[in-house]
């Protein structure tokens, strides 16, 4: 708690600094005070956000949520002006005034301009392609720590599945356009130009906009962009006053949903049902049972709830960012440092995350046409975890940790609680041993442009050098533990040993630390010129990437202490050390080519060649193209009539070949690795030598994806109503798979990967929003919709493949299942239908699919459906009076299925225990009591495949901003009081323990959060 508060101490520190010589600056200038309100000319209501600048100078301020501002000019100011990215741009007279309102005009071609498309940046009426944008303001008023989560249902096409919450590993797995390949589908990452891995854990405060590059808008990234492209620009300074903004969060997080297992009494009740049905002795006696019911007997029949000893209700974070922005025409600049701590729901306390990142983005003219940039960025991540892994600790709890087994006994020792001592509130803790993972991460670029118009008018040129350095460092120390066990005949606590699953009753250290390093080079000759009503642009690019990386690791056991863990404390037998490296490197050649008339009529074609290191050399390099093309009709004479409530009717139409070489490396190579397979000697010992590790594929080459899109984009009444709405289809070739029905698997022979594979995938994308007001309320909604659905067209299956069984034709990601007709219910049912011999009342009903009078492995169908759904869609809705603001934001899901199955034995959830088959309920919702080893009621079958459909209110935020007229004597330009909450309700069709987006059939892993958040934003 001290660090934290020394953290925001030291950053509330800066800010006042910061403040302080803002007013020194300040009180240096004499003028006179000028006051007035935004409004919009087209509905009336205030403009927040509004740029107003003494003309000619730097001095300025921001409109507040009223429309309101304040502003101190130097003496000899004459006009003021008057700016927002949405509407035009208005210098007005002073006058003598004091008081200055004005109304401003929307300017339909600068909604949504800054959309950034590959290498440039273009307005959205001038856009040919499915690009889908979100501005970074929006990201600030989400409280996900994770930027992929928050991305959830905000975007069309992007398809974002939160799989669980672990404090620094809750990335959320992404699809643009949902999976169109057997192979690897994850998207193409670009931050400010440059490729890279991520952008998880960036601050969402660095971010100025994310766009999404969805058809032939991706094909100028060439062998990388037919999964998608992310493009992410983080802030920059511009002209004017210094603006320094502080935000400070802190929030509360649970699980959206843990499970509730049996009782002590009921899981007894459960397996005495077990050795029922089997004809054994039952476990528990009557006297028993009602001890497990009452805790009357503590020490010998105790009750414990481990998920209440090892999980707290809530867990506590923090998050504090500062920046300064600003500059003047020669020097801008932007700064920012950001800070995270993160608390897991372990009461151990030994599940935490913390992150700490710097950015500087540094522009500066060095000639009237030379200008360069700087841009560093820095970012250290520091996990700390249990040596369990966290994920298996919920189904170990299940299967392992008995409700009748002891957590604490009363006097405070910890019992044995699991199998060999691993008591789940000692493994989920540093007793029992941690791992810590740090990641060092630093990003540098230096930049420069040079307006070449001296040659000829519209000529440019840019590039910009990128040095990357990435170093991983971890830690895996397993420790020993001393668990105790009640012993009813002397009354004494016998201590034993706990037995670490993987190590046993010793202490032992693994570390290792890995280093990557990328240079990446990028080059660019643009041109952009209009003759009359003709526009052409384009540029031609080179750019290249190297990358290193290497890694050295040891392993001792044996240390003599848990106080000092490093590998010199280490024991001398059994020690291991390794280390390896590896290198990547590319090349691609390409450009751009955009004509447009009247900006009515519009073309972009864009071509690339692209060399990968991941092919043989004579395959290196490969080609490609794409074209979109556009029709505003709008503009068009015939429909003047309806200029004064339609701004753009654009109708849109693109075609691009695509490339994906996301594939396992030198594929084309053969590979060896070292063994100690060989044996030699008189006297015969292992030796080490080199096996050949694949079966080199000559010809491997990367996938294709031949995408098309057609779109139409409406806005209306002056942004009042927008739309757009966009059918695609791909035709991804070449996708790696190993021959099936060509080579049968009883050869015996080891196939290469090969570009065989086929999957088409099309679909649909829809957005809408409106925005208006009434009165003084300000109001927004919106809503966005993605459909897709893929079909494998060739992946060389066996031909003898039942048709019930078969892929090919069908979607990816199906089960294979048992087809169900609910339970039996009495052994004349049974004994009418072909059942598994054995078979009782209460124990599911399996169907016979290929009527051979018996259920067998023959008898399994493949459901086409999975976890990833085929619908995902999101819902907006923003309301703003005065100063009040009201944001709530859902997201959801449809046509998606997950399974639920427990498998392992130990307990289970107690809606199994509350409706299972008994001769009592025989109508009962779930099978008999089951073990482990059940052969009736444990089959991947139909019966446990849940609907995993889903509507979430994913954000609701309920904020306050000031208005300037109440902080102008304090000189603030903004404060904003917020409180939020996230994920807070969910309405599904799972069983009620479960999160809809869980994807494991046993509960294993770390579940999603809900969060409710209390921060301030200030900006001055």
């Amino acid at each position: 708690m001290k660090n934290k508060l020394q953290a925001l101490a030291r950053i509330i520190t800066i800010a006042a600094m910061l403040w302080c010589c803002s007013l020194y600056a300040e009180a240096q200038e004499s003028g006179r005070t000028l006051t007035g309100k935004v409004t919009s000319e087209e509905h009336g209501e205030p403009l927040a956000g509004v740029n107003v600048v003494a003309k000619g100078t730097t001095t300025g301020t921001v409109t507040d949520a009223e429309g309101k501002y304040r502003l101190t000019v130097p003496e000899g100011t004459d006009s003021l002006s008057f700016s927002s990215i949405s509407y035009i741009t208005r210098d007005v007279g002073i006058s003598g005034r004091t008081t200055i309102d004005i109304k401003m005009k929307t300017n339909i071609r600068s909604i949504s301009e800054a959309v950034v498309v590959g290498y440039i940046e273009k307005a959205k009426g001038e856009l040919t392609g499915s690009v889908s944008n979100i501005d970074g303001k929006v990201l600030q008023r989400t409280s996900q720590m994770n930027l992929t989560q928050a991305l959830q249902g905000k975007i069309p096409g992007l398809v974002v599945n939160n799989r669980g919450g672990i404090p620094g590993s809750d990335n959320a797995a992404i699809f643009i356009r949902g999976k169109a390949t057997l192979g690897d589908n994850s998207p193409l990452i670009i931050i400010d130009g440059v490729p890279r891995e991520s952008f998880a854990h960036l601050s969402p405060n660095d971010i100025e906009s994310i766009s999404v590059l969805k058809d032939a808008a991706a094909a100028i990234y060439g062998a990388q962009a037919a999964n998608g492209v992310i493009v992410i620009k983080t802030k920059r300074g511009k002209p004017g006053k210094s603006v320094i903004q502080l935000s400070s969060d802190y929030a509360i997080s649970a699980f959206t949903k843990l499970p509730t297992y049996m009782d002590a009494f009921q899981y007894a009740t459960w397996e005495n049902e077990i050795a029922d049905r089997y004809g054994m002795v039952k476990q528990w006696s009557d006297e028993d049972l009602q001890k497990f019911k009452t805790g009357s007997d503590p020490l010998t029949h105790p009750n414990t709830d481990f998920y209440d000893e090892v999980f707290r209700q809530w867990a506590p974070s923090w998050h504090h960012n500062i920046s300064a922005s600003g500059g003047s025409e020669k020097v801008q600049y932007f700064v920012s440092g950001d800070y995270l701590q993160q608390k897991g729901l372990y009461r151990s306390d030994a599940l935490r995350y913390n992150q700490y990142q710097i950015r500087s983005n540094i522009n500066a003219a060095i000639t009237k046409d030379l200008s360069i940039g700087f841009d560093l960025s820095g970012r250290l991540e520091k996990q700390h975890s249990t040596s369990r892994d966290v994920s298996s600790l919920i189904p170990f709890i299940a299967s392992w940790a008995y409700p009748y087994n002891v957590a604490y006994y009363p006097n405070s020792l910890p019992g044995v609680g699991g199998p060999e001592g691993q008591n789940p509130v000692i493994i989920s803790s540093d007793k029992a041993g941690w791992v810590e993972h740090n990641n060092k991460i630093f990003q540098s670029k230096l930049s420069l442009n040079l307006n070449m118009d001296w040659l000829t008018r519209g000529l440019s040129l840019t590039g910009y050098g990128v040095f990357d350095f990435n170093i991983n460092s971890e830690k895996i120390f397993n420790n020993t533990w001393t668990v105790y066990q009640y012993n009813e005949t002397t009354g004494e606590y016998d201590p034993q040993p706990g037995d670490n699953q993987d190590v046993g009753n010793t202490r032992t250290l693994n570390q290792s630390d890995e280093m990557t390093q990328t240079q990446f080079y990028h080059f660019r000759i643009s041109y952009d010129r209009s003759f009359g009503d003709h526009n052409v642009s384009g540029f031609v690019a080179y750019e290249q990437q190297r990358g290193n990386w290497h890694t050295l690791s040891g392993y001792r056991r044996d240390l003599i202490s848990d106080r000092k863990v490093d590998l010199f404390t280490g024991g001398t037998s059994k020690i291991t050390n390794n280390g390896s490296s590896s290198e990547t490197g590319r090349v691609n050649y390409f450009g751009s080519f955009s004509y447009n008339f009247k900006r009515t009529y519009l073309l972009d074609f864009t071509l690339r060649r692209d060399g990968s290191f991941n092919f043989p050399e004579e395959k290196r390099f490969g080609i490609f193209p794409g074209i979109a093309v556009a029709w505003n009709m709008a503009n068009e004479p015939f429909l003047s009539p309806a200029h004064d409530w339609l701004n753009e009717l654009k109708i849109r139409a693109s075609w691009a070949k695509m490339g994906n070489d996301r594939i396992p490396a030198f594929q084309y190579l053969t590979q060896y690795q070292l063994n100690s397979y060989y044996i030699f000697g008189i006297n015969p010992r292992r030796e080490d030598g080199f096996t050949v590790a694949n079966t080199a594929n000559p010809n491997i080459t990367w996938e294709v994806s031949n995408n098309s899109n057609l779109g139409i984009d409406g806005v209306l009444w002056n942004g009042a109503l927008a739309f757009s709405l966009d059918y695609f289809r791909a035709k991804r070739r070449q996708i790696l798979i190993t021959r099936s029905e060509s080579v049968p698997q009883y050869t015996a022979l080891e196939l290469p990967l090969e570009n065989l594979g086929k999957v088409n995938n099309e679909g649909l994308e829809m957005i809408v929003s409106h925005k208006g007001s009434i009165g003084k309320l300000n109001y927004t909604v919106g809503g966005n919709l993605t459909y897709n659905h893929n079909e494998i067209v060739f992946m060389d299956e066996p031909k003898g493949v039942p048709s019930y069984m078969r892929q090919e034709g069908h979607p990816m990601d199906s089960w294979v299942v048992y087809e169900t007709d609910g339970l039996y219910e009495s052994q004349e049912e049974i004994d009418q239908s072909p059942h598994i011999q054995g078979t009782k009342p209460g124990d599911i009903k399996y169907r016979d699919v290929n009527d051979d009078g018996q259920i067998t492995g023959d008898d399994q169908v493949r459901k086409y459906t999975s976890p990833i759904p085929q619908l995902q869609f999101g819902m907006n809705l923003g309301l703003s009076y005065r100063g009040f603001e009201l944001n709530a934001f859902f997201s959801g899901q449809a046509k998606a299925q997950t399974m639920l199955l427990f498998l392992d034995g130990g307990n289970k959830p107690i809606y199994l225990f509350n409706d299972r088959w008994t001769e009592a309920n025989k109508n009962a919702r779930y099978p008999r009591a089951y073990q482990r080893t059940d052969i009736y009621n444990t089959k991947s079958s139909d019966f446990w495949l849940y609907n995993a459909s889903f509507i979430r209110l994913n954000n609701l935020e309920l904020a306050y901003n000031f208005p300037a007229d109440w902080l102008s004597a304090a000189h603030i330009a903004g404060l904003r009081l917020y409180v939020r909450g996230v994920n807070l309700m969910t309405t599904n069709k799972i069983e009620g323990v479960f999160d809809p987006e869980i994807n494991t059939s046993n509960a294993g892993y770390y579940p999603q959060q809900k969060t409710i958040d209390f921060g301030l934003s200030l900006s001055f």
